[in-house]
């Protein structure tokens, strides 16, 4: 029972960095990405935030439903819509890949 709680602990304050940074990195607030604000800028930032913990960090989508407060099937069509982006799209597809740079770097 003690490791489950540590390593939902240690996956909370994770998520909590990469929300931060995302943030940062976008020019949005914290808590836009929380909302239910449906703003371009808003959702490409959340639908990159969930690629990145699904594909990068081995989330299910309903880990990341919990943590952002939607329903697994939000999630998943937010992935969905985001990796379409990125397969039709070099913009979204370099946006993502710069994204994860910098992120390592801070890392």
């Amino acid at each position: 029972m003690f490791v489950i709680f540590v390593k939902t602990l240690f996956m909370n304050t994770e998520i909590e960095e990469i929300v931060k940074f995302a943030c940062e990195y976008f020019g949005i607030k914290e808590s836009k990405v929380y909302s239910h604000n449906t703003s371009d800028d808003c959702s490409i930032c959340r639908y990159i935030l969930w690629y990145y913990l699904h594909y990068e960090k081995k989330m299910t989508t309903k880990e990341i439903a919990n943590e952002f407060f939607r329903t697994k099937i939000t999630v998943f069509k937010g992935i969905a819509r985001i990796k379409n982006c990125m397969k039709m799209q070099r913009y979204y597809r370099d946006l993502y890949q710069r994204f994860v740079k910098e992120y390592k770097k801070l890392s």
